[in-house]
């Protein structure tokens, strides 16, 4: 996507990794702590709901689609610094168009789409959606600037190590992570 946007200043895009620094660690906590025994279902629920905004969150950075407010920080607001995103920039996962759509109409509004879907349909495949999601953030982070990230270092460093760590683990074993809500 290229987009005609307001050039951000170094600072903006400073800030900016920090709030997406969050984001990562948000999602990254809730694989984690969706994947620990005897949860109680309320917050099982309230766990997978954390994981479906924040990937939502960073899915619309990554890849906007829809309404894009001027305000929305953006992986494009970094690649017009860049002169470009990368040559090697993935195309949107498909996986990522279902789940916008899934966490539009299943979690984030009241809808009568909801009633519809089988349970069958409403599991989330959480940790390798998550694994899916992290490996392009991770592509974004080894990508941005040096002295943009240098700047909010030990932050993005940790984070950086730990995506590493997620993307890494086999995908099989993240098969079997799945949750289904109501």
């Amino acid at each position: 996507m290229e987009c005609n946007r307001k050039t951000r200043t170094d600072d903006e895009l400073r800030a900016a990794l920090k709030h997406l620094n969050y984001e990562i660690n948000m999602l990254q906590d809730t694989i984690k702590f969706l994947g620990k025994e005897n949860i109680p279902t309320p917050v099982e629920y309230a766990l997978l709901e954390s994981f479906a905004i924040h990937a939502r969150v960073l899915i619309h950075f990554l890849y906007p689609s829809g309404k894009i407010d001027k305000d929305d920080v953006l992986a494009w607001d970094f690649f017009q610094r860049m002169g470009g995103k990368p040559q090697d920039w993935p195309d949107e996962p498909v996986s990522f168009k279902t789940a916008r759509t899934r966490v539009n109409k299943e979690i984030a509004h009241l809808t009568y789409h909801r009633q519809r879907v089988k349970p069958e349909d409403k599991g989330w495949f959480y940790a390798k959606f998550g694994e899916e999601i992290l490996t392009i953030v991770n592509h974004f982070l080894t990508a941005i600037p040096p002295d943009l990230e240098n700047t909010a270092s030990h932050d993005m460093t940790g984070v950086k190590k730990y995506t590493h760590r997620v993307v890494s683990t086999s995908s099989t074993e993240l098969d079997h992570y799945r949750i289904q809500c109501l």
